[in-house]
């Protein structure tokens, strides 16, 4: 691919023989990929990680199915140097488990808490099921029956109220899992106003931990990815010191993420947690592509400055045509072995579109980049002023002075290495498996203290 010179050359003349038009059609592209964007759906929960078709799932799906069981979200009531057997307490759980069952996406008939449940005991040969908590207000007798009937149920000790009564539970099924963030927000509104000094109460479970997820990886999203973005631009400006430089790359950029999330909404593949690393990845790897094109175009323009710019931009895609698309095809093999290898589909998607999106920075890189710099028609970059007198940067002498060292004394450069990879390996090898949901929140999150 693009091995041969002449015929290099041609094809970018003829790439550029247009450039208004070029670009007006890239941009096309782009809004076109990007109007995706809004049908993407996320999918935070542990259950996306396994594929469709797993007998585990299968199961999963129809133990649903046939018996009604769906994620739920537990709210834990804890009281201090006290016990949830006082009236303040009992009366609170009554208030919240109402609340809770009136909510939309909350199954009413599966909320369990000592306000829906009841005792089972037998006298004179009948069965009595006695509700733990009768009508409001509740008086001492009534709130040491309910103790007295409580610790008489085995199945109910440790389940709706802790051995020491410290804590009880309100628990709750949700009816959409796709809701379940919505649902979050609402009971903690619910919840709000009840706790006191002796009381406290809080939210979590598995439809709490999803749902809170998915609004983490959006508030992640909206930090990182602008992040991403300023410190691309600074490093561009830093590299090449001229304005100008900034638009070319930004258009690669556009175009490779864009167009990979668009394609992924399109085809209806959800937008996971490791999804977020997926824009940052390209962003890296177009800004690469971009950053060698426009080197070299520093460097024939510092060399011959006089040239039209037209032919300066040729020349730069002619000698670098070849290194980014070999380098852009062996990336590219990476991921798709990933693809081919990993049987999770969070991470099977993660490594297609990203192969995508390395082809389509290669791509807007080859016929979009090279239009753009023939518009800008950009001058001399002070970065580049060495090459007018033919002499290395600054860096470029300490890059020389490092090769230098490093052939002098190459059996200590070498052994450096070698020790180095032993340390890293040993490192390596004491890693450990963390599949806990709750883990990827950061340790003074509200979920995360909750859940634990």
């Amino acid at each position: 691919m693009f091995s041969n010179k002449r015929r290099t050359s041609g094809f970018f003349y003829r790439i550029t023989a247009r450039p208004r038009v070029a670009l007006c059609i890239s941009v096309v592209a782009i809004a076109i990929a990007s109007t995706g964007l809004a049908k993407l759906v996320k999918d935070t929960s542990v259950k996306a990680f396994i594929p469709p078709d797993h007998p585990v799932l299968l199961a999963d799906q129809k133990a649903a199915d046939v018996f009604g069981l769906s994620d739920t979200i537990a709210i834990a009531l804890t009281t201090t140097g006290t016990t949830v057997f006082e009236a303040g307490v009992l009366e609170t759980i009554v208030e919240l488990t109402e609340k809770v069952s009136s909510l939309p996406n909350i199954r009413s008939d599966r909320v369990l808490s000592l306000a829906t449940e009841s005792s089972i005991s037998g006298e004179d040969g009948r069965i009595l099921v006695t509700p733990y908590i009768g009508e409001l207000p509740l008086t001492p007798g009534d709130i040491e029956a309910a103790r007295g009937q409580w610790r008489a149920m085995p199945p109910h000790i440790g389940t709706l109220v802790s051995e020491d009564e410290s804590s009880a539970i309100v628990l709750a099924e949700i009816i959409d899992s796709r809701l379940a963030d919505a649902t979050y927000r609402t009971i903690l509104e619910a919840v709000t106003g009840l706790e006191t000094d002796a009381l406290e109460i809080r939210v979590a479970g598995p439809g709490a931990v999803s749902g809170y997820l998915s609004r983490y990886i959006d508030k992640d999203a909206r930090k990182l990815q602008p992040l991403v973005f300023l410190l691309v631009l600074g490093f561009i400006y830093f590299a090449f010191r001229r304005i100008g430089a900034l638009p070319g790359p930004l258009l690669v950029v556009f175009g490779a993420v864009g167009g990979a999330l668009g394609l992924m909404a399109w085809n209806g593949v959800s937008y996971y947690a490791i999804t977020n690393a997926l824009p940052v990845i390209i962003v890296a790897i177009s800004v690469a592509d971009s950053i060698h094109i426009l080197s070299a175009y520093f460097q024939y323009r510092s060399r011959h400055p006089d040239l039209p710019t037209r032919d300066l931009v040729v020349r730069a895609m002619t000698t670098m045509a070849r290194p980014i698309s070999l380098t852009t095809i062996t990336t590219i093999a990476g991921f798709v072995g990933i693809g081919f290898v990993s049987i999770m589909p969070p991470i099977t998607a993660f490594a297609w579109y990203a192969a995508r999106g390395v082809f389509l920075a290669w791509l807007f890189s080859i016929l979009a980049l090279p239009n753009m710099l023939v518009l800008l028609e950009l001058g001399p970059s002070p970065a580049f002023e060495n090459w007018t007198r033919n002499t290395p940067s600054g860096l470029g002498q300490f890059l020389a002075r490092t090769g230098a060292f490093s052939a002098r004394h190459y059996p200590f450069v070498l052994g450096s290495f070698a020790a180095a990879t032993i340390i890293a390996m040993t490192g390596a090898s004491q890693l450990t498996v963390d599949r806990s949901q709750v883990d990827n929140f950061a340790p003074d999150e509200p979920i995360r203290i909750a859940d634990e």
